[in-house]
């Protein structure tokens, strides 16, 4: 198996021992970037990667997060400059990760709904032998 090149990465293919993964893209511009396609074929023995229909915020998990962090630190805030706006993300970013149940109930949603519906018509889809209605590549 090809370790991956870039150093964020690196843990990937150990850390899930060895066994094939995909992962889920939302439609942001790096995602497409030919650096990100070059290093996906390259691993694409171990990693598949399924890109999400265009404008499905409700399909992404990330959402969620960005909404508990705008209703629990920024919405109708004024930041007299950078530093508070920063400190304010600060603070809200290591609640959820000090206190993962503060945002359990935004994330359970997605994953009890959503992720069987996802993991369901990808393996409809595969079995078929066609290709993902979506797909990018």
């Amino acid at each position: 198996m090809p370790k991956p090149t870039w150093p964020f990465c690196r843990p990937w293919p150990d850390a899930i021992g060895g066994k094939a993964r995909f992962s889920l893209h939302d439609n942001a511009s790096y995602h497409k970037k030919p650096l990100v396609q070059t290093w996906l074929d390259a691993n694409g023995d171990w990693l598949g990667v399924q890109p999400l229909p265009k404008y499905s915020p409700q399909l992404n998990p990330t959402e969620r997060l960005w909404q508990y962090t705008r209703k629990n630190g920024t919405h109708n805030r004024y930041f007299e400059n950078q530093g508070e706006l920063v400190g304010t993300l600060t603070r809200v970013f290591g609640e959820m990760q000090t206190y993962p149940e503060l945002i359990r109930p935004s994330i359970l949603p997605f994953f009890n709904h959503y992720v069987p519906l996802i993991m369901l018509g990808c393996i409809s889809v595969r079995l078929r032998g066609l290709p993902f209605p979506w797909n990018l590549r």
